[in-house]
């Protein structure tokens, strides 16, 4: 069993408040208020099994539990750690990053103003400040976090745009068998997706400039551990769901 204060049990905790974080997001994203999705991993949404009540429930307790999780992390003589974790995953998850970027998705889908500037703004937030805060939080367990922090951050900058062109090119292509959700559901609500903005070609092509980005980016860490880096690029733009 591992030791309470050990560096794989603080790793652990983490990535569980983080994906309390992402649950808890997909909950709220798939209600009927937000992007109405009846399908996620190829299961009804929580909305749909349950109730709608429930699944704001849901989604309320994940959202406080993630929090709860970054307090749980021991590491001795680094008294500032829980206020950097919470901070990063407030700036990630919050009103400052993910929760402004569903506000401005929803609010350009019932306008229907198109800018490349919008569209940027909109999936840095919605996608990206999570992503970033991700590794961010991830990389503040280290002790050389601080020399670390700025490539971390525009790492996790990049990663969240390719992982939005992606997924906007898989729910123009791909079958609901493979994406476990409704395909062709944003060009069908007129949401601001790399598609509607560019077309198809250009869209792939703004895929393989991130993920060439990303390659470089990673070429400068160096650590044993990094290697992650290096294989994320080319795993999340060949993903298929």
């Amino acid at each position: 069993m591992l030791a309470a204060n050990s560096e794989d049990t603080n790793s652990l905790t983490l990535g569980a408040s983080i994906e309390c974080m992402h649950t808890y997001s997909l909950i709220h994203d798939d209600l009927p208020s937000m992007d109405n999705d009846d399908f996620r991993r190829g299961l009804p949404t929580n909305h749909k099994q349950f109730s709608e009540s429930t699944a704001i429930l849901a989604g309320d307790a994940l959202n406080s539990f993630s929090f709860y999780l970054c307090s749980r992390i021991e590491k001795q003589n680094d008294s500032g750690i829980h206020k950097n974790l919470i901070e990063l995953l407030h700036f990630g998850g919050g009103g400052p990053g993910m929760v402004s970027g569903q506000v401005m998705d929803l609010y350009h889908e019932k306008t229907n103003e198109q800018s490349s500037e919008n569209l940027k703004i909109i999936h840095s937030l919605k996608t990206g400040a999570l992503i970033t805060a991700t590794l961010l939080m991830g990389n503040r367990l280290r002790e050389d976090y601080i020399e670390r922090e700025n490539l971390i951050r525009k790492y996790g900058e990049e990663l969240g745009i390719l992982f939005q062109i992606t997924d906007d090119i898989l729910d123009e292509e791909s079958s609901f068998s493979e994406l476990g959700k409704t395909p062709g559901k944003d060009s069908a609500m007129g949401k601001l997706t790399y598609p509607s903005m560019f077309g198809m070609e250009e869209s792939k092509n703004l895929k393989k400039y991130h993920q060439s980005n990303l390659e470089e980016i990673a070429e400068k860490l160096k650590e044993p551990e990094d290697k992650v880096f290096k294989i994320l690029p080319a795993y999340i733009a060949q993903r298929k769901n």
